[in-house]
């Protein structure tokens, strides 16, 4: 039967076979019943007929025979199959067998079989039919219903897998065994077909290796087929490599390099195939294990270095000979760091070249103390704000040292503009401070104006309020500070110094007296416009022109007045019996008797101020009305509907709220209210209901004149304040900032006693003998009878012995009108000692090591005070005596005792370092001198002020030249 009709007819019995599953499945249920029931009966009768047949000897023949395996209709059946089949004989008789195997009909195959089992090997996916026949030997026959089969389907071999050589692998030789393996599931013989590179090289083998020859350097594709004998095929295919013959590596030394004991090499190796190749050095025979360029340790003298390279077949060899000399000591390290940094990391290099290319390792210490060794030219260091000693030391292998040391000062940079809160002329020069090195950008009002290096700028501009900004670059790092300047036109006041005469004087940026005029001894002044008139002592009336900066006296009258003001185009003038209106020639135009009086005011209308009375007048001098007061009347203000008078015990408005004073002198309206010169408490400012709402602390204030926003105080001095302080005095002309027994050092010049010998302004003097040096601008000058400028700029200086010893750029120099010659490093300098870091020496011998760095020093009766960062120490000679803790500006010392400042006080300390008394004075000390049992104190707000050394008390203070009052 064909595989076509076999298939057909399986496929109609599985439909037949379905049909009968379903009438099977729908009377499965009602008929299981009765069905068991019948298989027992059944089972009961012929286990009774062979008992009865046995008792009665009478052949019976065998049972139909059953099937055991394969089942009838099983399917995918082994074709290697035991067949296997049941039959019983009712009289016991041995059985044999006869089988019958065969597709569609089944033919006799066996015989005579005894066993009811028989093996036979058949064909994959086939039918196939069977059958038994037994017999019993006595003639008893039975046959089997015809039983039907399926055998498997064929199965193919297993994908072959390859053993030699495995997929991907390089081989070396060119004649090599293929071979793999595979097996049949079915147990089927497997035969090969082999391929090599596209072609069939053998077919139908039956062993699974084969041996080809290939060519070297190559890639070989290879491929199996394995096959059953029917016709069912698995294959798979692979891949190797022939290696082609190994050249052995190249290798050459590059460079070879001594470095006192060590060497270092370095050297190139490759393999001409692309194999991976190891290198090993050997120093005299001996392997070390380093990479190019590691340094080897040797000995001094002559050395061989091999290299050998190998790729894992062969190997190369390169040698070289290396001499290995004694080193020389090393050189000072050259240390390459910036003078000036920030806190914090702080980067410091060095070069310390050898002659023979020796290795060096270094050590770096920091103020006397090593932090690191290091083989490295470099270090980064963590630095604090202050000076620092940073010392490299070079050590070479044998030990040997030298070292370096340079000084680095460690700050914290803060940026600060110099220039006044309010100027009077458009032409305003402006100044920072910064402690390094930067590139600088100044704003003004948002615009650029100046790029470049330099601290300090001259702007042009206008009047009005301008905002200033600078900004700083360095370190990487942007600084800025910002100030507001008012520009405000220049206006003049004029003032009266009893004894020195009239002083016209310009409100500017600085108060400059614009004109004099000498041998006036005036008590009142009055200046209205142009026209000013003054009482003098003995009486006489003074009428002045005022104009373009310039006083011209238009005539003297001798009246014995008591007081005197300037009127609408004329002089009123108020003696002790009798008021007069004079002209400004000096003629008398009216005259009226009017006892009694005591003080004249004028603006707009004419009061006369009495004893407890106010009087107005017309311009014809007659009288208008009076008020009565609580005092002697000294000034009389109207504010509106308000009269106010000032009067000897206090101020008051008439009709209405009153205010006490100790000696109120002058009143002039504000814009929010009124402000009183008076002579014990300074100026009061009150509100409009006098009540006060601040003062300002102004010596001997007599007379006030108000301007915008600014009033002008008259005592012992001329003061300019704003909101509440003074902004700008008149004494010297100028502030107070350093004195030297007769000399006086000023923002404006130097004074000889009196005499204003230098007229730039002058920072500090220091003077011995009549010879005095001074600064300038940070220039120093000589004045012997003259001033001679030395051309040297200077951190500090001093006069010892009729000499003068300046300290410029580290160096202490001995300086005369023509020369100066070097005598030390130094970074200050005061009677006879100089300073270098925390080292003092003096001029004539004997050295002191001080706890910090030292700032100035200074000396008296055989004691030496040193000013310190945070701290003053004092010595006898070079023996330490006592430490003063605290941060102070200035030190001086005389008559056994100490003297420092701070910028708000003066204190006094015993030797033992004991403080004896302190005394505040403002916040502007610049300098003190203990001179001749007197302390004199320079201070840029009080002027001058000479104190008692044992208690602290003033003796007097000269804070002005012009003393006096007027408006």
């Amino acid at each position: 039967m064909s595989k076509k009709k076999r298939r057909s007819y399986r496929e109609s019995k599985k439909r037949m076979e379905s049909r009968k599953s379903e009438e099977n499945e729908k009377s499965k249920k009602s008929g299981m019943k009765s069905s068991v029931l019948a298989v027992i009966f059944g089972v009961v009768i012929i286990v009774g007929v062979i008992l009865a047949v046995k008792s009665m000897n009478v052949n019976i023949p065998p049972t139909q025979p059953y099937v055991k395996y394969p089942q009838d209709d099983q399917k995918d059946v082994p074709r290697d199959v035991k067949l296997e089949w049941g039959c019983e004989d009712p009289n016991g008789d041995k059985l044999s067998y006869d089988l019958y195997l065969g597709e569609g009909t089944p033919v006799l195959i066996a015989t005579s079989l005894n066993f009811p089992a028989y093996r036979v090997e058949l064909l994959p996916g086939r039918e196939y039919t069977w059958r038994v026949v037994a017999r019993d030997g006595r003639g008893g026959v039975s046959r089997s219903p015809v039983w039907r089969f399926e055998t498997a389907d064929d199965n193919p071999p297993e994908t072959p897998k390859a053993l030699n050589p495995t997929n991907g692998e390089t081989i070396t030789s060119t004649s090599v065994v293929l071979s793999w393996t595979s097996s049949d599931p079915d147990g089927d013989e497997v035969f090969y077909d082999l391929y090599l590179d596209g072609r069939r090289i053998a077919k139908d083998l039956k062993k699974s290796s084969y041996t080809v020859r290939v060519a070297p350097g190559e890639k070989h594709l290879w491929r199996v087929v394995a096959k059953d004998r029917f016709g069912a095929h698995s294959e798979a295919d692979w891949v190797f490599y022939v290696k082609k013959p190994n050249r052995p590596p190249k290798v050459e030394i590059t460079s070879v390099k001594v470095e006192n004991r060590f060497v270092k090499v370095w050297w190139r190796a490759f393999d001409p195939d692309g194999d991976p190749v190891r290198s090993e050095v050997f120093l005299d025979g001996k392997s070390v294990d380093v990479l190019p360029g590691s340094p080897v340790e040797t000995t001094y003298g002559e050395h061989k270095i091999d290299i050998v390279a190998t790729d894992g077949e062969d190997e190369t060899k390169v040698s070289t000979d290396v001499l290995v000399k004694k080193p020389l000591p090393p050189q000072k390290p050259k240390i390459r760091a910036a003078k000036k940094s920030l806190p914090g990391k702080y980067a410091v290099a060095w070069e310390s070249p050898t002659v023979n290319g020796e290795k060096l390792s270094f050590e770096v210490y920091v103020d006397g103390n090593r932090v690191s060794k290091t083989d490295k030219n470099n270090e980064v260091l963590n630095l604090s704000v202050g000076r620092h000693r940073i010392k490299v030391v070079a050590i070479n292998d044998l030990g040997e040292k030298k070292s370096s040391e340079i000084t680095v000062d460690i700050i914290k940079p803060v940026l600060r503009i110099s220039a006044p809160n309010v100027v009077w002329r458009t032409s305003v020069n402006v100044r920072w401070d910064f402690p390094i090195e930067a590139v600088y950008s100044l704003y003004v009002d948002g615009k650029e104006v100046y790029h470049g290096e330099s601290k300090e700028a001259s702007l042009k501009i206008g009047y009005g309020e301008h905002k200033l900004k600078v900004v700083a670059k360095a370190f990487g790092k942007v600084f800025e500070s910002e100030k507001t300047v008012l520009v405000e036109k220049p206006y003049n006041v004029l003032a009266l110094s009893n004894g020195e005469g009239i002083f016209l004087i310009n409100v500017s940026d600085r108060m400059r007296i614009s004109d004099s005029m000498g041998g006036i001894f005036g008590k009142k002044i009055d200046y209205k416009k142009k026209t000013a008139v003054i009482v003098g002592d003995g009486g006489e009336v003074y009428i002045i022109d005022v104009e373009d900066g310039y006083m011209v006296l238009l005539s003297i009258l001798s009246e014995n007045a008591l007081d005197a003001v300037v009127g609408n185009g004329a002089i009123y003038v108020l003696t002790n019996q009798k008021i007069l209106k004079i002209g400004l020639n000096g003629n008398v135009l009216e005259e009226r008797d009017l006892p009694g009086g005591l003080s004249l005011s004028f603006d707009g209308d004419l009061y006369v101020g009495m004893d407890e009375k106010i009087m107005e007048l017309d311009p014809d001098l007659n009288v208008l009305r009076s008020w009565n007061t609580k005092g002697s009347v000294r000034e009389v203000l109207r504010d509106g509907e308000k009269l106010i008078s000032v009067e000897n015990w206090g101020v008051e408005i008439i009709g209405g709220n009153s205010l006490e004073l100790p000696d109120p002198r002058d009143m002039e309206k504000t814009q929010d209210g009124y402000v009183v010169a008076d002579n014990t408490l300074g100026i009061v400012f009150l509100n409009s209901n006098l009540q006060v709402t601040g003062s300002v602390d102004i010596p001997g204030a007599v007379s006030a004149h108000v301007s915008k926003e600014d009033v002008i105080a008259f005592g012992r001095g001329v003061y300019r304040i704003r909101d509440g302080e003074v902004v700008e005095k008149l004494g010297r002309g100028e502030a107070v900032l350093s004195t030297c027994r007769d000399f006086v050092a000023t923002d404006g010049g130097l004074y000889l006693k009196r005499k204003k010998v230098f007229s730039e302004s002058v920072g500090k003097v220091r003077c011995s003998s009549g010879k005095a040096a001074f600064s300038s601008h940070g220039d120093l000058f000589i004045y012997d009878g003259n001033v001679v400028e030395t051309g040297i700029s200077v951190s500090d200086f001093g006069v010892w012995n009729g000499e003068v010893y300046a300290v410029s750029d580290g160096k202490l120099l001995l300086v005369g009108r023509r020369s100066a010659s070097y005598i030390a490093k130094a970074e200050s300098f005061g009677d006879g000692y100089y300073s270098f870091g925390r080292y003092v020496y003096g001029l004539g011998g004997g050295k002191i090591v001080a706890h910090e760095k030292v700032l100035d020093v200074v000396a008296s009766d055989g004691y030496v005070a040193l000013l310190e960062e945070n701290s003053i120490e004092i010595f006898k000679g070079e023996k330490f005596v006592s430490r003063i803790p605290g941060a102070f500006q200035g030190v001086d010392i005389g008559g056994g005792r100490v003297y420092a400042y701070s910028s708000d006080k003066v204190y006094a300390f015993s030797v033992s370092g004991k403080e004896i008394w302190n005394l505040p004075l403002g916040d502007n000390v610049r300098d003190l001198e203990y001179d001749d049992s007197r302390l004199r104190v320079s201070n840029g707000s009080n002027g001058l002020v000479v104190m008692d050394p044992r208690d602290g008390s003033v003796i007097y203070d000269e804070p002005v030249l012009i003393c006096g009052g007027g408006k």
